[in-house]
């Protein structure tokens, strides 16, 4: 959609960090943080996002993300997102 966007028809920056968010929200519910856990009080936040583009994405372009841990304890995760474009590798 036009929404997402910027001016030269590529995916808005804003939208490759949604897209890395939505992908981590998945994998807190596959390792049990879901919408019980959170009601328990428990939870993970975000301390620090970096995001590198690599390649462009545009409206209408179907995406991948996979998740993969590099290091975790206690409550502390280190998630690595890659974003996809088909076979293509368009953000980290």
């Amino acid at each position: 959609s036009l929404q997402l966007t910027d001016y030269n028809g590529h995916m808005n920056e804003t939208h490759y960090l949604e897209a890395s968010s939505l992908a981590t929200d998945r994998f807190m519910q596959i390792i049990g943080a879901d919408a019980d856990y959170i009601a328990s009080g428990r939870s993970y936040f975000t301390v620090e996002s970096h995001v590198c583009h690599l390649n462009e994405v545009h409206a209408g372009d179907r995406l991948t993300v996979t998740t993969q841990v590099l290091a975790g304890a206690g409550k502390r995760l280190h998630l690595f997102n890659r974003i996809w474009r088909d076979d293509v590798l368009a953000a980290t």
